[in-house]
């Protein structure tokens, strides 16, 4: 969801500033298939953060996103500690 973008940019440049590098990683995933366009959206919204495409779903199967935007936080070990999801009809946040 482009709307999002300009708040998550805000918060990474604050993010960035509280935690260090090995603490908290943030990481975009993109289900676009069209490499290209997938490249030129990163560059327009000058997300500066890491990027993966998945094409195929299947880190969105790994995680169970079922809708866009989530956002999952997930631990040291690989577990999930919280999941947010933003509706797009009520532009609520659901918490699961």
């Amino acid at each position: 969801m482009v709307s999002a973008l300009p708040r998550l940019s805000s918060r990474t440049q604050r993010t960035d500033q509280k935690y260090p590098n090995d603490r908290l990683v943030l990481i975009s995933i993109s289900g676009d298939k069209d490499e290209k366009a997938w490249q030129e959206f990163v560059a327009k919204h000058e997300m500066s953060w890491s990027q993966v495409r998945d094409p195929d779903h299947k880190l969105g199967e790994l995680f169970r996103v079922n809708g866009f935007p989530t956002y999952l936080v997930i631990n040291g070990d690989g577990f999930i500690k919280a999941r947010n999801r933003r509706t797009k009809s009520s532009g609520d946040n659901c918490h699961t």
